[in-house]
């Protein structure tokens, strides 16, 4: 049986066979986004999020499509904030995820609509 391996620091770039993926390094810019927003919707090149909101809120993740790439979200707030899969898109089999105070959370886009905590 064939396991598809996740990792941080490799993206799946090409299908080899049995399902197995070809891994190779990912080479992206390092970036941070400290949000205030009630409500904010992540860009696909925001890869680091901090959350310092004055009420709880609710960060919504980019489409899922299987690149790979690693999203870090860290509530600083003193409120809680919902991460948001959107629609038809799971974070561990589950729509969305709250994270307290001072927590963090690492997603991985595994594959198309999927999300896997890291």
């Amino acid at each position: 049986m064939c396991w598809k391996r996740l990792s941080m620091l490799l993206r799946v770039r090409e299908r080899v066979g049995c399902n197995m993926h070809k891994l190779l390094p990912v080479q992206r810019a390092f970036s941070v986004a400290i949000v205030r927003d009630h409500y904010y919707s992540i860009s696909p090149l925001e890869f680091n999020i901090i959350y310092n909101g004055f009420e709880k809120g609710a960060v919504k993740l980019p489409p899922a499509t299987g690149t790979g790439d690693v999203y870090t979200v860290k509530n600083v707030g003193a409120f809680e904030v919902t991460l948001d899969a959107g629609i038809s898109a799971k974070i561990d089999d589950h729509q969305s995820h709250k994270l307290s105070h001072a927590s963090s959370i690492s997603l991985i886009d595994y594959d198309h609509e999927r999300w896997g905590i890291i």
